[in-house]
């Protein structure tokens, strides 16, 4: 049957030229490291898709997202086990990008879900940034201060050197931070740091992150989860979790995960109940999330700063008393 007069028929082989082109770019990836390179296309794509929908086209910018991690950045960051820094100088660049497109999405739609306006922040901090993974893709986002901070002077001195745009200092294991004004931040994230604190230190910690936090601001942190747990903990640690809403692995713990062996860390595991305690003490909670929901190994804590001092509300709340 012929088309009829002025309607385009498109020759057969162009209905399949994409998919020609995508199996053309496949067969140039390593077999094994091809779902990392699709998982990394779509975890960028939502990214995008989430940043149009919240941002004017006129404030966003294409920026290239720098080089992944090296191995040593990744071994003293991210290692749960010895036996994984086996395999690193392998580990698949897509893989690193998925994870980073995936988690950063992950922070911003629940920032989203709970009202934050992101076209009023001026100024974001990741405490713990690493590699700053998550924090150098918000550099297409025009205005915004970005700026990190990490107890590792080599993680610093190699953002300097490779993720452009954002400021980075280096902090001490206790406060203060290197900004002297308080209320400098609308956003501050903390992604696996709190889980490597010393409990005697969180509160100190916590008073700090709300000084450089404006009235309103927010706070993400995650905390370990029951993913973790299941690999590390024993049922004699699950016991002394239970009793005494806290568990410390030091760094001559059989169990501690590589990373923090290697840097003389802890890993801090909180329950539920304890957890909301200490951070509700200083912050108003807005959400807990399980880390299952999220898709990530840790559950986030969604906190913000509360309009009146939490700590003249604990002295006005033990002077009634």
């Amino acid at each position: 049957m012929l088309p009829k007069f002025g309607m385009y028929q498109p020759p057969r082989s162009f209905k399949y030229e994409p998919r020609r082109l995508l199996r053309g770019v496949l067969d140039r990836i390593r077999a094994k490291d091809r779902r990392w390179f699709l998982l990394h296309k779509l975890a960028k794509w939502r990214f995008a898709r989430l940043l149009k929908r919240v941002f004017p086209s006129a404030w966003l910018r294409p920026v290239d997202a720098g080089p992944p991690w090296t191995p040593e950045i990744q071994m003293t960051t991210s290692l749960m086990f010895p036996q994984s820094a086996e395999s690193l100088a392998r580990y698949p660049p897509d893989r690193f990008y998925y994870r980073a497109y995936k988690d950063v999405t992950a922070f911003l739609s629940v920032l989203e879900r709970h009202s934050f306006n992101f076209r009023t922040a001026g100024a974001i901090l990741e405490l713990g940034c690493g590699s700053a993974r998550l924090l150098r893709l918000l550099r297409c986002i025009e205005g915004v201060r970005l700026v990190g901070a990490d107890i590792n002077p080599a993680c610093v001195e190699w953002c300097k050197g490779n993720v452009s745009g954002p400021e980075y200092y280096v902090n001490q294991a206790v406060p203060p931070l290197a900004f002297a004004r308080a209320g400098t931040f609308d956003l501050v994230w903390a992604y696996s740091v709190f889980t490597h604190i010393p409990s005697e230190l969180q509160r100190a910690w916590l008073e700090e992150i709300r000084r450089v936090l404006r009235t309103g601001g927010i706070f993400l942190c995650t905390v370990i989860g029951q993913k973790h747990g299941q690999h590390q903990l024993s049922g004699e640690d699950y016991q002394t979790l239970a009793q005494n809403g806290e568990l410390m692995l030091h760094s001559d713990c059989p169990r501690i995960s590589y990373s923090s062996k290697l840097r003389d860390l802890c890993d801090i595991y909180y329950t539920r109940h304890r957890a909301i305690e200490n951070f509700g003490h200083v912050f108003e909670l807005i959400d807990f999330l399980p880390g299952q929901s999220l898709s990530m190994g840790q559950d986030l804590l969604v906190l913000r700063k509360p309009t009146v001092s939490t700590t003249l509300l604990d002295a006005s709340s033990g002077a009634s008393r």
